[in-house]
């Protein structure tokens, strides 16, 4: 290759020729002013690099443009290339070196890019090209351009963190996106749209088959309305399109919601596409719920208007069942509530099933239309085919159903809210069909306010009950009260008419004490049943043989049967039957029962008692001949007040508490009542069934009243007719009483003398019993004086209140004479201990 003429170098003053300009007839010069003028244009550096032989480099030629490119200046740059060396990033210089060498062993194009440190300018990316040719001496020039690309690469970074910021979104969006050319010759999309309709990714098509593919997976409704809009789109008559639509996937239809724009255009027309898809399926099943939900509720709201509308119980419950037909859109159902207190459900409301099916029900043990043990569980029973039901296969049940042409069928628990089951509401179809989530939402809901109206009438049904049952307690009870009044106004009026002593007399006397027990009695169940059931009655157990107990309450009512005519039959264990009870509740017990037989038997039946121990328990039976009870009565017969509501007893007497205080009795023992029938007029058996003592023990006796000595008393009781009586019959039993009317007096009594024992009402006219007890105690020697309440509050409180306010002893009214002759002996007792060598009685 020729050797060219040498160059001048870069930066030299021009010569007087060159200053002053070439001549025109000099072609050479004219060109180079013109290649002169081009390269001063040029945004870059035009130059010459040399690599000599030794290693070292030079840049004999540049334009100006050099010394901006690397802040060093031409001069320099002719000379050697060193502080251009310096200045190329360190990591990059070896590659360019490399690359320099490489050109100039194969006399190949060069081309790099690297990093430059500008003096001034700071970090620099530089780009070039050049062409190399060999010089003598084994040297290397290359002719060529650089220029500053940094706004360029700058650019390009900026390009690439958009696209993956992009990338990233996308990703997050959970979008596919896709580009397509015009013609739909060429273009792409991501893996996730495959994703979106349920396919692997090699599974979608590539362009020129991907939309056509996409196309023909349209739902039918939407893609007449999408032909459309990518038609208006296609001729640029819409900048973009948007649309959501439904795309058969692999598993069924998905919703998609797509926006395609333009990524290049012709005009108006768009060249090449690019767009976004969408999975919206959720959100749209989401919003088609939501208005299924809205529809329903619309439908739930009408219905509930209606149920709150209806006050009786049987109404309601007939709305209730049109209700969950109208909810789950069927037309038979059926309606069941658990009766209170068992586990049977009743048939209380039913559409579209046959008169003779309905009749079938109660007798199919394992309902399946009530479904029992799901409402135990507290779950919901959905039979989708009941033909391919497992669990029905073979059964009555199955047989039901198909006589009553049900295929289907769906049991909704009706719950209280305090957990209780109430009932099962059932709905049924006539072909295989399984309720949506929608509908049994609703049902759920309507469930749910059933249950709180059904629990409300319940409630107020109850309260009606309660309120008529109290109406007829008081009718019974003002009836029970008049009944003993007549005789013993009746004996009085004998008393003084007829000859004292005489047979007249002697007769009146016994009905009016035969009437005062009977009244007694009366007051003391009414007490004894308000005690229980504010559980105030403390039992006094101890262990006892059970016979002895029932064998003196049969002594004690046998006057009570001969006199009523049925026969009084009794049949105990042969061996102790030893409970831990206590003796006088016990007694209650089997008088209450022994009373409630007489009353229902007629003259000349039997009334059979047993005691024995029997499977570990002790079992007490009566078992008359009488009246009967019907079996739907059984259990309402140890409610309390319940005789007062049935006509065919109350006229037997009776205020109907005494089951309900055996049930309450026999409870606080640990034991169970239950009443026995086979109906009107086939006798009754009430058994009590208690727990065996673990130990025998001795039986609990009366104890016998020991003999009391002359008494000095003091009563005070503001009614005067109970005053007198009671301060007559002291009198008789030979103590001398002292008697007042009122608190001060009483006082005023004790202060004249010293009493053995105060006997004081407690609710007096001006101090009440309390205060006059204490300052009885302030007396001197009134500390030692035995002091007896007399009251008519007989509260457990009551009792320990009158303790705490100072008294010895409580004694309810009207008083227990036997009793209160006992407070007496200990009052005696404690006389003789304080003065042991005094005689007893008051003086002279």
């Amino acid at each position: 290759m020729p050797r060219r003429e040498a160059e001048p170098p870069a930066g030299s003053e021009p010569s007087r020729e060159e200053a002053t300009g070439p001549t025109p007839a000099d072609p050479q010069v004219s060109l180079r002013e013109q290649f002169a003028r081009l390269a001063e244009s040029v945004p870059g550096v035009i130059c010459s690099f040399r690599l000599r032989p030794d290693g070292t480099a030079s840049m004999p030629f540049a334009t100006p443009a050099a010394e901006e490119l690397y802040g060093v200046s031409r001069e320099e740059l002719a000379r050697d290339m060193s502080a251009w060396a310096r200045n190329v990033h360190p990591d990059d210089l070896p590659g360019v070196v490399r690359r320099i060498a490489a050109s100039a062993r194969t006399l190949s194009r060069w081309h790099d890019v690297f990093r430059y440190q500008h003096p001034t300018r700071g970090l620099r990316w530089i780009e070039g090209w050049s062409s190399p040719q060999p010089e003598s001496g084994e040297g290397v020039i290359w002719h060529g351009y650089v220029t500053d690309v940094t706004a360029h690469k700058q650019l390009q970074e900026h390009l690439r963190e958009s696209e993956r910021k992009l990338r990233e979104v996308i990703r997050a969006s959970g979008a596919a996106y896709f580009e397509h050319s015009a013609d739909l010759s060429s273009g792409f999309a991501t893996p996730r749209m495959a994703e979106i309709l349920g396919f692997a990714p090699e599974a979608l098509p590539v362009c020129p088959a991907l939309v056509p593919w996409l196309m023909e997976r349209l739902h039918p409704e939407d893609a007449p309305g999408f032909v459309s809009a990518m038609a208006e789109y296609a001729t640029g008559k819409a900048a973009e399109l948007e649309r959501e639509l439904r795309v058969r996937g692999r598993e069924g239809w998905r919703w998609v919601r797509l926006v395609i724009t333009a990524v290049t255009r012709s005009g108006h027309r768009p060249d090449r596409s690019a767009g976004l898809v969408f999975d919206i399926t959720e959100r749209m099943d989401a919003e088609a719920r939501l208005l299924a939900d809205r529809s329903a509720l619309e439908r739930l709201h009408e219905v509930s208007a209606r149920l709150v509308s209806e006050d009786a119980l049987p109404t309601l419950l007939e709305a209730v069942m049109d209700a969950a037909l109208a909810v789950a859109g069927a037309r038979m159902g059926t309606l069941h509530i658990l009766e209170e207190g068992s586990a049977a459900l009743r048939l209380v409301a039913h559409r579209g099933f046959p008169p003779d099916v309905v009749r079938s029900l109660a007798d199919v043990p394992d309902d399946p239309i009530a479904c029992p043990e799901r409402l135990r569980g507290k779950e919901r029973h959905v039979v989708e085919d009941a033909r391919a039901c497992a669990h029905l296969a073979g059964t009555q049940a199955r047989r039901l159903l198909e006589d009553a042409g049900v295929r289907a069928l769906q049991s909704t628990p009706l719950i209280a809210r305090d957990g209780r089951p109430l009932g099962m509401i059932s709905t049924h179809w006539r072909e295989p069909h399984r309720p949506d989530d929608v509908t049994l939402r609703m049902l759920d809901l309507l469930a749910r306010q059933a249950a709180d109206l059904i629990e409300h009438r319940q409630r107020e049904q109850a309260l009606r009950d309660a309120d008529r049952r109290k109406t007829d307690f008081l009718a019974v009870l003002s009836h029970e009260l008049r009944n003993p009044l007549a005789p013993i106004r009746n004996a009085v009026y004998l008393l003084h008419h007829a000859p004292p002593g005489g047979p007249q007399a002697e007769r009146a006397r016994a009905v009016i004490e035969r009437q005062a027990d009977h009244l007694a009695k009366l007051v003391d169940d009414l007490l004894d049943l308000s005690r229980v059931n504010f559980g105030k009655i403390a039992l006094q157990r101890t262990v006892l043989d059970a016979r002895e107990v029932v064998r003196r309450t049969c002594d004690d009512l046998r006057p009570l049967f001969d006199e009523r005519g049925p026969a009084l039959h009794l049949d105990l264990d042969d061996q102790p039957v030893w409970v831990d009870a206590d003796p006088t509740r016990l007694g209650q017990i089997a008088g209450n029962l022994l009373t409630n037989a007489v009353k229902f038997t007629p003259p000349g039946g039997r009334v059979g008692v047993t005691v024995r121990a029997e499977g570990g328990a002790c079992v007490l039976r009566v078992r008359d001949t009488g009246v009967g009870i019907d079996p739907g009565l059984l259990e309402a017969i140890f409610e309390p007040f319940a005789q007062a509501e049935r006509t065919r007893w109350t006229a037997r007497g009776g205020m109907g508490i005494g089951l309900s205080l055996v049930r309450s009795l026999v409870g606080m023992h640990g034991g169970t009542v239950v009443a026995r029938s086979e109906g009107a007029g086939r006798g009754a058996e009430l058994v009590v069934t208690l727990p065996l003592a673990p130990q025998r023990a001795g039986v609990a006796g009366r104890a016998a009243a020991p003999a009391v000595p002359r008494l000095d008393l003091v009563l005070v009781e503001d009614e005067a007719d109970g005053r007198e009586t009671l301060g007559e019959i002291l009198r008789m039993q030979g103590h001398e009483v002292r008697l007042a009317a009122d608190g001060r007096q009483g006082i005023e009594a004790v202060r004249e003398r010293l009493p053995d024992a105060l006997i004081c009402d407690v609710g007096l006219p001006d101090l009440n019993g309390y205060e006059v007890v204490a300052r009885v105690r302030a007396v001197p020697g009134g500390a030692a004086t035995y002091a007896v309440a007399l009251t008519g509050y007989a509260q457990p409180d009551d009792v320990q209140r009158a303790r705490d306010a100072g008294f010895d002893a409580h004694l309810a009214k009207p008083p227990d004479l036997d009793q209160l002759e006992r407070l007496l002996a200990e009052a005696a007792v404690r006389r003789a201990r304080r003065a042991p060598a005094a005689e007893p009685g008051p003086p002279p």
